[in-house]
């Protein structure tokens, strides 16, 4: 788990959430772009509203774990808001802060399986300790509502996570990522049994969360890097064992693979990940990772294994690692800065039109919010956690060209809208010459359907889906006067 510049605490994206009195009623956890993730039961407890309705006030909270204890207010998103239902499922909200965060901070939301006796921690508020306690359990294993939920057992010694640790971050102790959100708040405080909500059925429930999830746990000793930018998500594994297999033979053998691979069932092109275990017991580790993987990473995804931090090759892999991210976040900046420019012409071009015609298109700006995500990217120190940072910066990668799809067909939307609406107004103009060529100018049949066509295009704004049909109406009346058809 990564975070911003401003992290000389332990996770600043931690939040506590409060009532209109000030008292802390539960957890959350802030996102990139300044959005914070809980519980629907706390977001009602903090406004003081019914659990199955959004309330409309902003929330109060506070980043506890940051200097200062700064303040924010936020809301619920649209579409964001899932409220427990009458089996207990669901239970989730996504709220936008109101302000721009106080710092650059990010916690990264991780899927997990639910392998048994897995040691995790949340931070939460009980009564007994209102300005927070670390929570610490075991993952015990699928339970609640229709197997949603996972069991957190109490580990002793320890605080139990009990009431007042809803929407808390579940953090795994061995890869230190979110892999859940704790969601009971009516366990008997004294049994040691809680749940959380894992990220896989967080993004369920409210699909928007997906934004913030990476790629499977990346354990210390593995390192990922290079294949298509951003990497793609569905990836075909081609796994080799490096300490049974001769360097040159190693080589062979991946082509093959990486070949048949590529080809997949249907014969189209598919996107590849190699692994290759135990590096550092190859023959010759140096000579797999220079002959064989540098030159593999420009094609394919490349994960590499080593046995322990002190692994010939280790410190190699994580430089390419570092070189890699530097580059992409490099060139995702200059993306930015063309969107950025875009969109700021879009919106130029939209109130140039806008006093003429209409309706015009709901433009959605991303730059601002992928300019954040970039400073966040930018603030992480080359080398601690940099898989995470690569997973965050694939994310920001496919957010920038969904938002760069989006604004180049709001341009082409609004030239459309321009063009409709000369066109409809040349069409007016020319059938109405026409209709003085024929001497039909005091025509009343022909002026009953030229007044309104007129009004509608000389309205400001025109709104053209009104207006067009009008000046079709107008132009077969003129057609049907001089031809009788």
């Amino acid at each position: 788990m990564w975070a911003g510049a401003d992290s000389g605490v332990p996770e600043p994206w931690r939040v506590k959430v409060r009532d209109a009195r000030g008292d802390a009623v539960g957890a959350g956890i802030a996102l990139a772009g300044g959005m914070v993730l809980t519980c629907a039961h706390v977001v009602s407890a903090a406004a003081g509203t019914a659990e199955q309705t959004a309330p409309e006030q902003p929330i109060r909270l506070t980043f506890d774990a940051m200097r200062g204890e700064p303040e924010a207010t936020a809301v619920v998103l649209p579409d964001c808001w899932a409220p427990q239902r009458a089996d207990g499922s669901a239970d989730i909200a996504l709220l936008r802060l109101t302000s721009p965060p106080p710092t650059n901070v990010s916690a990264m939301l991780l899927r997990l399986g639910v392998p048994r006796n897995r040691e995790v921690r949340a931070y939460g508020y009980p009564r007994q300790h209102p300005d927070g306690v670390w929570g610490a359990a075991v993952l015990a294993g699928s339970t609640g509502p229709h197997g949603e939920w996972v069991q957190l057992d109490a580990r002793v010694p320890g605080q139990l996570v009990r009431r007042g640790f809803s929407g808390a971050a579940v953090i795994d102790e061995e890869t230190d990522a979110v892999v859940g959100m704790v969601v009971t708040a009516h366990t008997d405080d004294g049994e040691g049994l809680a749940c959380m909500v894992p990220v896989r059925t967080l993004v369920r429930y409210v699909p928007a969360i997906a934004e913030w999830v990476g790629s499977e746990p990346i354990a210390p000793r593995i390192v990922v890097f290079g294949g298509p930018r951003p990497p793609a998500t569905d990836l075909t594994r081609v796994e080799l064992d490096a300490a049974r297999t001769p360097v040159e033979q190693l080589g062979e053998q991946l082509r093959d693979d990486v070949s048949r691979a590529r080809s997949g069932p249907t014969g189209e092109s598919t996107p590849v990940r190699v692994a290759i275990t135990n590096v550092d017991r190859a023959e010759r580790p140096d000579a797999v990772l220079h002959q064989i993987v540098k030159p593999l990473a420009e094609s394919a995804e490349v994960e590499l294994h080593f046995s322990d931090d002190h692994s010939p090759g280790l410190d190699q892999a994580r430089q390419w690692l570092d070189e890699e991210i530097a580059a992409r976040t490099a060139v995702l900046a200059e993306r930015v800065d063309a969107l950025e420019r875009t969109e700021q012409a879009l919106l130029r071009r939209l109130t140039q039109i806008g006093s003429v015609v209409g309706p015009l298109p709901l433009i959605r700006l991303a730059a601002r919010d992928l300019r954040l995500r970039l400073r966040v990217l930018d603030d992480a120190v080359p080398g601690v956690d940099a898989a995470r940072v690569r997973t965050a910066l694939a994310s920001t990668e496919r957010k920038a060209e969904r938002a760069e799809l989006a604004a180049t067909a709001a341009a082409a939307e609004v030239e459309a809208l321009q063009t409709r609406y000369r066109e409809a107004k040349d069409l007016l103009r020319a059938y109405h010459a026409l209709a003085v060529d024929h001497e039909l100018l005091e025509d009343e049949r022909l002026s009953a359907f030229h007044r309104p066509a007129a009004g509608a295009m000389a309205a400001r704004p025109c709104q053209i889906d009104a207006a067009e049909p009008l000046v079709s109406a107008y132009v077969v009346a003129v057609r049907r006067q001089i031809h009788g058809r």
